[in-house]
């Protein structure tokens, strides 16, 4: 893609039988993290020129049959929901042979709030998942108990100078995994995990998730807002400027802007000052997520206590 970030079929597929088979049609406001065009003709199907395999195919019009016929089942419009779609979270590790770690994640969101999400992990063994709705007090997960230490969960890369002196001063153990939705459901397969992002990610990573860990009886908020003492979540709708924006709070990146391609300073990175500048659904305030263990007003001060008091040593980096 243009930020260099890696695209498969697989992709373009799953937001395509998504958007254009099971939510369109004006049934639902639709964000999705794709931008790609999907040809399924006879001759040479294809999703932005890179062809569908011929052993795939039975598979996927049996697919798209079975999705077409679910769509029946869905007879009322939800005009004031907006669905946010992940089709592959985690493309780096679906694409680098550690494919357990991604998820497909469907969010569904009601007046800029989280409101009912699926998580689901289709290539772990067996297949895994999580959804919920807090607001019809529905949960159901089929996940893999982890009996761990527990720790803190941060990307299989480099993480910033603030996450390694989380660690320092509370003695968790890092526990590297990619993808955000794969993070949150290790919220719920080991409840003494806790997940804390100072980088940037986007809504659709995060709304589904949100909804399942806050049904499950979690806590998912912004980092920023954690750190003062508040509780506030993204904000979840389709927009055309980033509703979440806090002007000289995030580094811009060549994920995050607007105007496409690196961003370069001649004095380190430049934080972005006005809107117009970052992306739409960029995430831009890092993330604090912890399953119900840690969501009790005493758990969560002494977690605010460590990042307030690690903060003035190394401040997040909020790229």
């Amino acid at each position: 893609k243009a930020d260099a970030s890696a695209f498969t079929i697989a992709d373009g597929m799953v937001q395509h039988l998504l958007t254009d088979y099971l939510y369109g049609g004006g049934m639902f406001e639709v964000v999705g993290e794709e931008d790609c065009s999907v040809d399924l003709g006879d001759e040479n199907p294809n999703v932005d020129g890179l062809v569908i395999p011929i052993a795939y195919r039975a598979l996927l019009s049996e697919t798209v049959r079975e999705i077409s016929c679910l769509k029946d089942h869905l007879q009322a419009e939800y005009p004031e929901m907006t669905v946010f779609i992940d089709p592959i979270d985690g493309t780096k590790e679906f694409t680098s042979g550690k494919g357990e770690q991604c998820s497909i994640c469907i969010g569904f969101a009601s007046r800029g709030s989280p409101v009912g999400g699926l998580v689901f992990r289709p290539l772990t063994s067996p297949a895994t998942y999580a959804m919920g709705c807090r607001g019809e007090k529905f949960v159901a997960s089929y996940l893999l108990p982890d009996e761990g230490a527990g720790g803190l969960l941060t990307s299989n890369g480099g993480i910033s100078p603030f996450l390694v002196g989380v660690m320092d001063r509370t003695n968790w153990s890092r526990i590297p995994a990619g993808g955000a939705g794969n993070k949150m459901l290790r919220l719920l397969e080991n409840e003494d995990n806790i997940y804390v992002l100072d980088r940037g990610l986007s809504r659709w990573d995060t709304c589904a998730a949100s909804a399942v860990i806050e049904a499950n009886g979690g806590y998912v908020g912004k980092l920023s807002s954690y750190m003062r003492g508040d509780a506030d979540d993204y904000t979840y709708t389709k927009a055309e400027l980033n509703s979440d924006f806090e002007e000289g709070l995030a580094k811009l990146t060549k994920y995050n802007n607007s105007f496409g391609g690196e961003v370069t300073a001649k004095n380190g990175q430049i934080k972005a000052i006005n809107v117009e500048e970052v992306k739409p659904y960029a995430n831009l305030c890092g993330l604090v997520a912890m399953g119900p263990k840690w969501n009790n007003e005493k758990s969560k001060d002494e977690v605010l206590h460590v990042l307030q008091k690690v903060s003035k040593m190394h401040a997040p980096s909020y790229d």
